[in-house]
């Protein structure tokens, strides 16, 4: 579970909108109104779709609309046939765990570029996870980072004390940083990009059962 290494702001909060899902739906698929709540969150989280009405309330033709659209976005990024309606091998992506980080990101949202200001990053490990040794936690981020410094120019030094430009931990359901996680399966970990505060901390959903290399 090492595809959490980009950086990414806070997700803030989502609204639920109640809309009729009618078109985006195959005529020979039965959905569940699970899978059609799901569906709407998913793409919420990762496809910035919009549902609301600047009017207040929910128009069916917009938000058959943008339906549309954002799952015909989703399954051309994960390589899926671009039917526009939801249908039972986009629902099987959408179930799957998955880091925290948009698929298509407004990079607007980032107007200064971001970026470390030295060569040399610092981190440190403020929550370990019961599910491995403490050993076993250091390494598999020891080697993560250093996939990342082999393909950069930056170099990545642990500190036990002070303060750290990164800092790693696991944590349940809302941690504090307004991105609470949501359990076993979906989001698995989420990161912010470099900066001051929470700037370039690493978060993973303690919910989750983490192993390290092969392990199943």
């Amino acid at each position: 579970m090492e595809r959490f290494w980009m950086w990414t702001a806070a997700l803030g909060s989502l609204m639920v909108v109640d809309v009729a899902w009618t078109r985006p739906v195959k005529e020979d698929q039965q959905l569940k109104p699970q899978d059609v709540q799901l569906a709407q969150t998913y793409l919420r989280m990762f496809y910035s779709l919009d549902l609301r009405d600047p009017r207040g309330g929910a128009r069916r033709t917009r938000s058959v609309s943008a339906l549309e659209e954002k799952i015909g976005t989703m399954q051309k990024f994960f390589g899926l046939t671009e039917t526009g309606p939801l249908d039972s091998d986009t629902l099987d992506v959408m179930r799957r765990p998955r880091c925290g980080v948009p698929d298509v990101d407004n990079f607007s949202f980032y107007p200064y570029r971001p970026k470390w200001k030295n060569q040399t990053i610092t981190y440190t490990i403020s929550q370990y996870s019961p599910d491995m040794s403490r050993e076993e936690v250091e390494r598999s981020f020891r080697l993560a980072l250093k996939m990342w410094s082999d393909a950069t120019p930056l170099s990545f030094v642990k500190v036990n004390q002070g303060e750290a430009d990164i800092v790693l931990s696991f944590a349940r359901r809302d941690h504090g940083d307004f991105s609470p996680f949501d359990g076993a399966g979906g989001v698995l970990a989420h990161a912010f990009q470099p900066g001051d505060g929470i700037g370039g901390d690493v978060h993973f959903d303690e919910d989750e059962t983490w192993t390290s290399g092969s392990q199943a």
